[in-house]
């Protein structure tokens, strides 16, 4: 008898238990959780292959620079490149011209190198030499193409815009757990003016409640030519 019962009230504290895991997990669930429990698991879908841009949308390409720093005017090669034969110069064809963006000496620069129009003598076919610090068909010169190997494959920067982000957004989260989010738009776009200032302060050294203060006491312009001049600049 006394067995008997120990098992029933074993039964009815595990089912007692049960319910209780379900109303805890029902009343701290989010609101797309409660919506998934709610909704009939529905049928699987077919997979689909991988979406791409719609029909006649325009792809994105580097804008082409609409001047340039100086020009180089690259002579026709004295041999033919693919038949090995002489090189026929083709007077009274206006010559091709390449646009190539480079940093040289840390300056962007953009060169425009012009190439006379030849062809092979033998094979008949448009050939040209590349010019002092060329790459033949590249938009992007050599000096950033071999700092960006260098910095990429040997010393291994990859990924640190990522990581800058979240550090820079890393206050803005812990702000939002503490204070459970903003309740309007105004709200949001003040925090992110604020956040904004304080950001540019730090990286120019100021101190962000001196930036502050300053919005409050002097014209905006002023305290704009302060925030972005170096510390150890006097405020006027």
């Amino acid at each position: 008898m006394f067995v008997t019962k120990n098992q029933k009230l074993s039964a009815e504290l595990e089912q007692v238990k049960l319910e209780l895991k379900l109303e805890r997990q029902n009343k701290f669930a989010t609101n797309q959780q409660k919506q998934a429990d709610a909704t009939p698991d529905p049928e699987p879908e077919k997979p689909k292959g991988k979406r791409g841009a719609p029909v006649g949308h325009p792809g994105w390409f580097r804008p082409i620079p609409t001047h340039h720093d100086w020009a180089v005017d690259v002579p026709a090669p004295r041999q033919c490149p693919h038949c090995q034969g002489p090189v026929d110069v083709l007077s009274g064809t206006e010559s091709s011209h390449h646009l190539q963006e480079d940093i040289i000496d840390g300056v962007y620069r953009v060169v425009l190198y012009r190439h006379a129009a030849c062809r092979g003598g033998q094979c008949d076919r448009l050939v040209e030499q590349p010019g002092k610090n060329e790459i033949l068909l590249s938009r992007i010169g050599s000096f950033p193409r071999s700092k960006a190997a260098y910095l990429r494959n040997v010393i291994g920067i990859i990924g640190f815009e990522t990581k800058l982000a979240e550090r820079a957004l890393r206050p803005l989260v812990v702000l939002r757990k503490i204070t459970f989010g903003h309740r309007s738009e105004t709200g949001a776009s003040t925090m992110a003016k604020l956040m904004t200032v304080a950001e540019t302060a730090r990286r120019h050294g100021h101190r962000a409640s001196d930036i502050y203060f300053e919005l409050l006491t002097r014209p905006p312009d002023q305290v704009m030519k302060r925030l972005y001049a170096d510390a150890s600049t006097p405020a006027n």
